[in-house]
């Protein structure tokens, strides 16, 4: 793929770019994101908002910082037993090179905002929730500041034409309240292996690996569970 040359230094910076597309968080009900990209030294070749990001192209330096909202219709939250619309602000987005083929990424919400649905099901024999409902909540919503996840992606083998393969490891921090109902304020963790192939303006990209959950009410458990992804860039 040819390399976008750098501006002038007098050339006026490119304005934001917009997106808006469907999020894949949650397969029910409707979602809408909105992004602002700010490429600042960017090449050209990372993405926003991609499963996984073409590490085999990323140089050192690239960067890519990415700020939104969405909004989900008819989210559930199994902890609490709660449902609603979710409405998130702030949603951050940061990748930068740290190396070739290297690339740190930052992920989160600063607000989350959820409008609670009455529950159809509901019945007043029904248990209390396993965790303690926040007061907050009395008058049909309940806001909290979202979880945030830090991963490390890399490919040493291969180039950006053709295959290439490499890692990801991904934390997400205990940043919100469960008894807010939004969050489980567990720190889960994921190792997987990446895929890529590129030609031309077309890329692939796969990752297959394990999610290690922590039980949000049990101490000392974990949920061991499979994730993978695939994606057509193009």
């Amino acid at each position: 793929m040819p390399t976008r040359e750098p501006p002038p230094a007098n050339a006026p910076a490119p304005p934001p770019v917009a997106r808006v597309g469907r999020s894949v968080g949650r397969p029910a009900g409707l979602a809408l994101f909105v992004a602002l990209a700010l490429p600042v030294g960017v090449t050209g070749q990372m993405r926003r908002d991609p499963s996984v990001q073409p590490v085999a192209e990323i140089r050192r330096g690239d960067l890519l910082v990415g700020v939104g909202l969405s909004y989900g219709a008819n989210q559930t939250f199994p902890l609490l037993g709660l449902r609603g619309d979710l409405l998130s602000v702030g949603r951050l987005t940061l990748a930068y090179g740290l190396a070739d083929a290297v690339i740190l990424e930052i992920r989160g919400d600063l607000q989350n905002v959820l409008y609670l649905e009455p529950d159809p099901d509901a019945a007043p024999e029904r248990p209390e929730p396993a965790v303690p409902l926040d007061p907050g909540t009395l008058d049909g919503t309940t806001h909290d500041f979202g979880d945030f996840r830090i991963g490390v992606l890399f490919a040493p083998i291969g180039s950006k034409e053709g295959l290439s393969a490499g890692g990801r490891l991904e934390v997400k921090l205990p940043n919100s309240d469960e008894t807010r109902g939004i969050g489980t304020n567990t720190t889960d963790v994921r190792l997987s292996l990446l895929g890529g192939f590129g030609c031309g303006p077309v890329r692939a990209t796969a990752d297959l690996g394990v999610a290690i959950l922590e039980a949000p009410l049990e101490g000392f458990e974990q949920n061991d569970v499979v994730v993978y992804s695939a994606e057509l860039l193009y």
